[in-house]
């Protein structure tokens, strides 16, 4: 291979993977993931052992041998108080939101990049570092999102990113 295909190798490369960095250095900017410690307090230092206390300090109690876990009964205790239930599930459902958000700015940003790489008229080498930057940047979109989705979201993510790259390669590579 001779030196002018690896620098464009190279350029290539470097537009993808800064691309993909940008679009999401950019997101962290405009719109921040949800912080823990906007849902949920400090664990409390003091030992909560009955359901009143538990209730006082924003938790959750569970009698003992019920679900999450069974407490051996020591004393007067008769339970387990999960002090960051409730502010947790505030949390996991922000954190879903964004995530579900950022999926979708980062596969319209994609697809664009795709879209670009393919359909402008512009040197191969940035074409090829749009168009793999678009493609990665799907891959990383349905990456931070996959956890959050139900099946048939993601069913429909699977279909959508098929359904582009067949239009792609047909638009692109027919004959």
């Amino acid at each position: 291979m001779n030196e002018k295909k690896l620098l464009k190798w190279a350029l290539a490369g470097g537009i993808i993977i800064v691309l993909n960095l940008f679009f999401n250095y950019g997101l962290s900017v405009f719109y921040p993931s949800p912080e823990w410690g906007d849902f949920c307090n400090e664990m409390p230092t003091k030992d909560i052992s009955t359901e009143e206390m538990c209730t006082d300090e924003g938790g959750k109690w569970t009698a003992s041998g019920e679900y999450p876990r069974p407490v051996v009964l020591e004393g007067e205790r008769s339970g387990y108080c999960d002090t960051s239930f409730y502010c947790r599930e505030a949390y996991e459902d922000a954190r879903d939101v964004h995530s579900r958000n950022a999926f979708i700015a980062l596969l319209l940003l994609g697809v664009a990049s795709l879209l670009l790489g393919i359909l402008l008229s512009i040197p191969a080498v940035v074409s090829l570092g749009l168009s793999y930057g678009g493609a990665l940047s799907l891959v990383i979109a349905s990456m931070r999102y996959w956890g959050s989705a139900d099946d048939i979201i993601r069913l429909l993510i699977l279909a959508i990113a098929l359904a582009i790259l067949i239009f792609v390669g047909i638009r692109k590579f027919s004959d």
